[in-house]
């Protein structure tokens, strides 16, 4: 949409307001569309689990320039062995520095379902103990590896954490979605769009769907992400450019899961 504006001034010797100039104002080339007000109580997260150094090479500087904040849900072995395609400490701290959360995902992103008790209670306790001994918490939210859980496993884990995501919205029939405020705070639920997959146009679209359905209803929704590959920048940076739009209801684990 084009907007007019008239600069006015006095000419003359006699009192009289004549146009100097006129301007036309138009959106900046480049720049993602302004926010809406937030017409529901739905929050949008952003997570990208696991660790890899892609979260800080490609994906961090996508949702800076949005401005935008994230989640890393990391595994401590992979940090604390130093693999060449994790993140390191300095990273994590320069996540947190710029705003983003934190937060626990097992020790060595096991499948919980084949532990034994005391194995599966170390990875719970050992990775939270980890986030805030790093200066990362306290860390009340846990991701589960893989998705995989039954009631054993989220016994365990509501023993040390409040918050759980384990799930996907799109694992059900009908689709589950978690309404704010969150009252079953061990059920967040999340979409993938990797899966969309959001390196296509009708990828990106699906994800959309999801992020509308969410805003619409007062929902919760976590989109979560893996790697970001150096080839998908571009397309990872139209999508979170669409997801911009809504950057009023996008919040950290920090600012949900209090």
């Amino acid at each position: 949409d084009w907007e007019w504006m008239v600069m006015w001034g006095v000419s003359g010797t006699a009192p009289s307001l004549t146009t100097i100039h006129e301007y036309t104002v138009t959106q900046c080339a480049g720049q993602p569309v302004p926010p809406p007000t937030p017409t529901t109580g739905a929050q949008i997260t952003i997570t990208f689990d696991d660790g890899w150094k892609t979260t800080i090479t490609n994906a961090y500087p996508v949702l800076r320039d949005l401005g935008l904040k994230g989640n890393v849900a990391v595994n401590p072995q992979p940090i604390d062995e130093r693999w060449s395609s994790y993140m390191v400490l300095a990273d994590l701290n320069a996540l947190k520095a710029a705003g983003w959360s934190i937060v626990s995902h097992s020790t060595s992103h096991p499948d919980l379902t084949t532990l034994t008790a005391d194995a599966l209670d170390r990875e719970l306790k050992e990775s939270q103990a980890w986030v805030q001994a790093k200066g990362f918490g306290p860390t009340n939210v846990f991701i589960v590896p893989f998705h995989s859980w039954g009631a054993r496993e989220r016994t365990a884990i509501a023993k040390y954490y409040k918050y759980a995501r384990g799930y996907t919205v799109d694992q059900f029939y009908p689709e589950r979605y978690v309404k704010m405020p969150i009252t079953t705070p061990l059920d967040l639920t999340a979409y993938e769009p990797e899966f969309a997959p959001f390196t296509t146009a009708a990828g990106r679209a699906s994800t959309m769907a999801k992020v509308k359905r969410a805003i619409d209803e007062g929902n919760y929704l976590d989109l979560m992400f893996h790697k970001i590959t150096t080839a998908q920048i571009p397309a990872f940076k139209e999508l979170m450019s669409q997801v911009a739009a809504y950057k009023a209801n996008i919040r950290t684990f920090a600012e949900v899961a209090k």
